[in-house]
């Protein structure tokens, strides 16, 4: 299951941008089929941390998601995490649906990943943004502000950034944060 939708607009994605400015980004080694990858994806070191000045970015995707009556109950805010693809970077074909250290460790077995794009595309190049439902690979459109989710276990990339850089905003949802109350897969 996956949607896609603009919600929010450039000066909200802007003031989601400045949560991030000045704060120090790592490198990080992207591990795909058990190989550790030199290149990847550059993400801030911390997650964005929930607070007053900052919930109304969850309040209008908890809206969306009660739009789409997805039977989707929320507990509390997910974990969100901010990316930055530089030129070079990408994200090989994977699933979010992660099992083993993350669940022993009582973070939750993820079921959702929502994904907001945060600049324009004029930013950068390259940065496709695939799923595959099946066999259908779905393009995830790249407009600022352009909201996707979709369930962990649908595998998904973003493809070399050939210029500039990508900047968006992920959020894991995992049965910590929220139940459903009707079959989603």
């Amino acid at each position: 299951m996956y949607n896609q939708k603009i919600i929010f607009n450039e000066l909200e994605c802007k003031q989601i941008l400045s949560e991030f400015v000045g704060n120090d980004h790592i490198q990080y080694k992207i591990r795909y089929d058990g190989v550790f990858y030199e290149k990847g994806c550059s993400a801030i070191s911390h997650h964005l941390k929930w607070n007053s000045d900052n919930q109304w970015i969850f309040d209008k995707i908890k809206n969306w998601t009660d739009d789409l009556n997805l039977g989707l109950k929320w507990k509390r805010n997910p974990p969100a995490t901010f990316r930055k693809y530089k030129k070079g970077d990408f994200f090989l074909k994977h699933t979010d649906d992660l099992k083993g250290d993350y669940v022993r460790n009582k973070k939750g077995v993820r079921i959702l990943t929502i994904g907001i794009q945060l600049n324009d595309t004029l930013d950068y190049s390259g940065g496709d943004f695939f799923i595959w439902d099946n066999d259908n690979k779905i393009y995830i459109d790249k407009v600022i502000g352009n909201c996707a989710f979709y369930t962990t276990n649908m595998p998904h990339e973003v493809t070399e950034i050939t210029e500039g850089e990508r900047n968006s905003l992920i959020l894991f949802i995992t049965d910590m944060d929220a139940t459903f109350t009707k079959s989603i897969i």
